[in-house]
């Protein structure tokens, strides 16, 4: 991961129903066109914190699916929404995942 970049140039590509824009594509690498440390984010997973949540579940899902998909259902804070995708959601299902987090930050006002 830290080396290859294989995050942004294998699993987002992999994980989406459609293919994604060269324009698209750059903005992902942007933040991780720098080999080590910078693709740190890429490995780190929010488990056990108080801070609110949405999990935006994909139907039929990819690789968050069976008992890692029950694990994330466990964090603390969070509410659920399942959404039409594989694993890059916002790519397959912008909309409903725009209007499930407008929703959902109402509530948390």
């Amino acid at each position: 991961m830290l080396a290859e970049n294989v995050f942004v140039e294998k699993v987002l590509p992999a994980g989406t129903l459609r293919r994604l824009t060269t324009d698209e594509m750059d903005a992902y690498r942007t933040p991780y066109r720098e080999p080590g440390e910078s693709r740190r984010p890429t490995l780190t997973w929010m488990a056990a914190s108080p801070v609110p949540k949405l999990f935006v579940n994909g139907d039929p899902g990819a690789l968050l699916t069976g008992p890692l998909r029950e694990q994330c259902r466990r964090w603390p804070a969070q509410e659920e929404v399942t959404v039409p995708g594989l694993h890059f959601l916002p790519e397959d299902s912008a909309p409903a995942i725009a209007s499930a987090l407008d929703a959902w930050l109402g509530r948390l006002a």
